[in-house]
């Protein structure tokens, strides 16, 4: 016993993620067909390794979400936050904005997953703030250790 508008109706597609969905796959489609011979060669190098190779990437993901869901007071549920996570790292991955093209849509996505939009927006610079200061003691500490590795007699190097 249904009536005509009981039940759910069509799923509503934001323009966002419409948007993003398109210039996803035509960007990998470009990509792919553009660089095959080298993306071949690429998977050739890997090999088996290849299954591997991911998990390390997803685990930096996962404790990355993890993080930021503490800046995010819970919500929303952790698979759709690294959901969100991925979707703005990808666009961050594919554009040419510096790193930061998938920030607005981490945002747009919390908030319409029920995240206050200041919460949002605070949550979105906070973790990419993070990041960054990671990245900059990640890199000065390398840099402190290969000083010490290199040999003396190359000064050339250290410049």
């Amino acid at each position: 016993m249904s009536s005509a508008g009981s039940g759910p109706g069509p799923r509503h597609v934001s323009w966002p993620r419409a948007f993003f969905l398109v210039a996803g796959l035509v960007g990998c489609s470009v990509v792919f067909y553009q660089q095959r011979q080298t993306v071949g060669d690429a998977l050739a190098v890997l090999g088996w390794g290849l299954p591997v190779a991911p998990l390390f990437s997803a685990l930096g993901y996962v404790f990355h979400t993890l993080s930021w869901g503490l800046l995010c007071d819970g919500r929303p549920a952790w698979p759709r936050l690294y959901a969100i996570r991925l979707a703005g790292e990808a666009v961050n991955k594919a554009t040419p904005l510096a790193s930061l093209g998938g920030e607005p849509l981490k945002g747009v996505l919390l908030t319409e997953g029920g995240v206050p939009a200041t919460v949002a927006t605070a949550s979105v610079l906070l973790s990419r703030a993070v990041m960054t200061v990671g990245q900059c003691l990640f890199v000065l500490i390398g840099c402190a250790l290969a000083t010490q590795r290199l040999p003396q007699q190359r000064p050339a190097l250290l410049a």
